[in-house]
């Protein structure tokens, strides 16, 4: 059976190996992950720089809508006076 010392030595070992996991992991997300958050975020940082405010977006939508009605209404007309001539 296993006395207070042995408890203590498989406490110790399992502290140590925790430690070298804990240890393993901020290197790996340090020198992997991290690097690739970054360039991530810069990625999204590009994107957003280059994107149109959405209410750009809704004055051209109107811009387009009214140059549409006075081109249909252009063309009405002069299809209108086609026919009178």
């Amino acid at each position: 059976m296993l006395d207070e010392k042995d408890l203590q030595a498989i406490q110790k070992m399992i502290d140590a190996s925790e430690e070298r996991t804990r240890h393993y992991m901020n290197v790996l997300i340090e020198s992997d992950v991290t690097p690739k958050f970054n360039l991530l975020a810069d990625g999204i940082k590009d994107i957003q720089e280059k994107l149109v405010p959405r209410s750009r977006v809704d004055d051209l939508e109107d811009e387009v809508k009214f140059l549409k009605l006075m081109v249909r209404q252009m063309a009405e007309r002069v299809a209108s006076l086609e026919k009178a001539n």
